[in-house]
Order: C-alpha cells, then structure tokens, then sequence
C-alpha cells in the first residue's frame, strides 16, 4: 500500500482531467467580483446618510458563496475516481484489508479536502488581496474569511459523501453524475445568496456560520451511518 494514499488518490484524481481546474479557477474569478460590487455600491451608489450602510457591508457576502462553489468543483475528480475505483476493484481490494464502508470513504474524503484546502488557501488569499485593494474594513475581511473557509469545508464534505453513497448505490457501472454533485453545492449555497439581503451584516454572518455547521453535520453523520445505510456488497464491482 502507498505510504501515503490520501495524497496518491488526490494526484490519481486531477490527472483524470483538467476541466474542474480550469472551470474552478473561472468561478473563483467571477466570485472575486463582488467585493468590488460592493465597493462601489458603498462609495458611489448610495450616499452615506441613507441609512443602508450595514446592507452595505452585507454585499461582499455575496462573494462566498460563489468561492465555495470554485473549492467545491476542485474536488469533483476525487468522485469520478471513486467510480473507477469501485468499476475496477480497488475498493474490493481495501474491503480486503479490512476496512469498514467508512473507512473507505474517508480515505476518498481526505483526498478531496487536500484538493479543497489547496485550492482554498490560494481562493482565500486572492480574496483577501482584492478586499484590501478595495480598502474594505478588515472586520468584514475577517468575518468573510472565516465564512468562506467553515463553508467550504462543509460543502466539499457533504457533496463528497453523498455522491460517493449514491455512487454506491448504483446498480450499473455509470459514471459519478457530477452535475448532480455540482447541483448538491449549488443548493447547500442559495441560502448564502438572500440571507445577506434580510438580515444586517453580523447577523447574516452568523445565520451563514449556523447553516455551515448543519452541513458538516450532516456529512459527518452519512460517513458514520454509513455501515447502516450501504452494505458491504454495494462498494463490489
């Protein structure tokens, strides 16, 4: 066995394609956007004394959810390689070992949060760089930060296990329905697209911060249910 298989099956997964880094790369950028949105909206658009200065404040919010989108196509290939996985026996092969259903998945999990925290950290930086640039106040810098790093985290873990259960699920040897993978992180993410037009900043943050947390809840308790939910046989070729 490889010394180091989290990183083995992260390297086995981008060198099936290069797509999801080039399209993660162009959402990053289109989410990269917004702080300057709303840089202009605070400076140009709506006269201080309006009374909408925490709306305001709440716009760069609205980058997030799109930079969580970029980290989450990242780690797309670590399904479609779980697939092949599956198709060509590998997974058997772990079973072999003696490792549970869980086992198993987090061996694929860490794999796609390396991807996801590599590409994160480059998205975080970026994010930082361009709301310094736009001179944003650095309690949103902070508050942004910290949301687009909890949410993530949570999404790439959701959409993770849950496309590998479907996966497994699956009668025939098809592929991993990515774009269902994809639809699974959009959805998780529409709520971070309103809540910063109902609730003031700092609230906003929070109620975002809350709903990440269910998410990686929820990831956390499918890899633990796991063994109950998918037998055995269903990780077989």
């Amino acid at each position: 066995m490889d010394r180091h298989p989290t990183v083995a099956i992260a390297r086995r997964s981008l060198s099936l394609s290069k797509t999801y880094l080039i399209l993660s790369i162009a959402i990053a950028a289109n989410g990269l956007l917004f702080p300057q949105l709303g840089s202009i909206l605070s400076r140009d658009v709506v006269p201080p004394r309006s009374g909408v200065a925490d709306f305001q404040g709440s716009v760069p919010l609205l980058s997030i959810p799109l930079l969580t989108i970029s980290v989450q196509t990242i780690a797309i290939p670590v399904v479609l390689l779980y697939v092949y996985d599956r198709n060509t026996g590998v997974l058997e092969r772990f079973l072999s070992l003696g490792m549970s259903q869980s086992d198993v998945y987090r061996r694929y999990l860490k794999a796609s949060m390396l991807l996801s925290l590599s590409f994160l950290s480059l998205v975080l930086a970026a994010h930082i760089g361009a709301s310094l640039l736009l001179k944003t106040r650095a309690t949103i810098i902070f508050e942004t930060s910290v949301l687009l790093v909890v949410l993530s985290i949570s999404v790439v873990a959701l959409v993770g296990m849950s496309m590998m259960a479907f996966s497994s699920l699956q009668r025939q040897r098809v592929g991993a329905n990515q774009p269902v993978g994809l639809a699974i992180g959009g959805l998780a993410v529409i709520p971070d697209y309103i809540i910063p037009f109902i609730f003031p900043r700092v609230t906003a943050v929070l109620v975002e911060l809350a709903i990440a947390l269910a998410i990686a809840s929820a990831a956390v308790a499918l890899l633990f249910l796991s063994k109950r939910l998918i037998s055995r046989e269903k990780l077989l070729p």
